[in-house]
């Protein structure tokens, strides 16, 4: 036989006498949100301990979050250590790198003696005129054949093959094609200056100067080690875009492309190598933790990289 309910027997009671009060009695067990009264010391010093290492793991975790570097400049943007902070300023990469707002700023509106030096290439000046860097990817060996020799060679063909046997007249010649030739060599000189080439010309050069720099060998473009550094000039380049024209939203999508390129290169160099991808690292002003593990670029990321925010 079954016991009686007593919840079923109260509800009876009550209903049986209005005016009385009937107590219930429950045999469930009744739940306390207080404090344990009879936990033990060592329970509660355990709980404690576990409190303070779950704090110390929220606090570093936080600490590790705001830290991060960020993935398209491949360090944080602000950070309390300065170390992290002039990651890219220390860097080799920008060492070698030409900026072409500072190229173009000595023809407008560089300081008086840069002035006078580029004014001093036109026709007809006779102060002599050497471009500080070179377009077309030439070098100083090169521009100075162009400029030296060839004008003192091509300056002797007026007489070569003629027949003058009149001493002065030959010297004459030779004078009037001297001049000829260093005019020559001002407009030569003006076509072969930086200063006058446009954002590709200057990119070709930054690329002749990573290869150079960053090349285990002459002429070496294949590297893991130059890719990435050709890869971080132009996703430097593109962001320096994008936030003097942040409405241009179709390179946004290029930008994204260069910076998984750049991890996956990173990536394949770790597998190879890792002295010579923590070396790469140090070079091109990337920190480890903006190129290992998911590299994520969110939209709001870089909206507010772009904007300023």
């Amino acid at each position: 036989m079954l016991a009686p309910n007593p919840v079923s027997l109260c509800v009876s009671s009550v209903a049986s006498s209005s005016s009385l009060l009937v107590p219930c009695s429950s045999s469930a067990a009744s739940f306390s949100s207080s404090a344990i009264s009879n936990e033990t010391k060592a329970k509660r010093k355990s709980r404690l301990t576990k409190k303070a290492h779950m704090d110390r793991k929220a606090s570093l975790v936080r600490q590790h979050e705001q830290t991060k570097p960020d993935a398209i400049l491949g360090y944080p943007r602000s950070s309390p250590s300065a170390a992290e902070t002039n990651a890219w300023d220390t860097s080799l990469l920008k060492s070698v790198l030409l900026d072409r707002n500072e190229i173009w700023a000595r023809t407008t509106g560089g300081s008086a003696q840069d002035q006078q030096q580029f004014l001093s290439g036109l026709p007809g000046s006779n102060s002599s005129y050497l471009p500080k860097h070179y377009n077309f990817g030439l070098n100083a060996d090169t521009a100075s054949l162009l400029t030296e020799t060839l004008p003192a060679v091509s300056s002797m063909r007026s007489i070569l093959g003629s027949d003058i046997s009149n001493d002065t007249i030959r010297e004459t010649r030779v004078e009037i094609a001297e001049k000829e030739e260093m005019e020559k060599r001002q407009r030569l000189l003006r076509i072969m200056d930086l200063r006058n080439a446009g954002a590709k010309g200057i990119e070709v050069e930054n690329t002749r100067r990573i290869v150079e720099a960053f090349g285990r060998k002459e002429g070496d473009t294949g590297s893991p080690e130059v890719q990435a550094a050709i890869l971080t000039s132009r996703i430097h380049s593109l962001t320096t875009h994008l936030i003097s024209q942040p409405r241009d939203i179709h390179n946004r999508r290029p930008l994204r492309s260069l910076i998984h390129q750049r991890a996956k290169v990173l990536k394949y160099l770790r597998s190879v190598n890792v002295l010579r991808y923590e070396e790469c690292l140090a070079k091109i002003g990337v920190q480890s933790r903006a190129v290992e593990g998911e590299v994520v670029v969110t939209k709001q990321g870089l909206r507010e990289l772009i904007r300023g925010v």
